[in-house]
């Protein structure tokens, strides 16, 4: 399906580096191809038992099917 859209998705990320109190800015150009329908971007983040949030990099490009509202 994406195949036939002319279609590109342009997300821009900006964040503080807590350390230095710089911003840092981010930019991806994702086209048709490589969008993939039906599917959203895995969770990366889990909550231990104390309640502390840790994120995982290596899902940060993992993709699973959208289950839907």
């Amino acid at each position: 399906m994406a195949e036939k859209l002319e279609l590109e998705l342009q997300v821009t990320v900006v964040g503080l580096d807590d350390t230095t109190g710089q911003t840092l800015h981010g930019q991806q150009l994702y086209e048709a191809p490589a969008l993939r329908f039906g599917m959203r971007l895995a969770d990366g983040l889990t909550v231990g038992a104390d309640g502390s949030l840790t994120f995982d990099a290596s899902m940060f490009h993992d993709v699973v099917p959208d289950a839907g509202p």
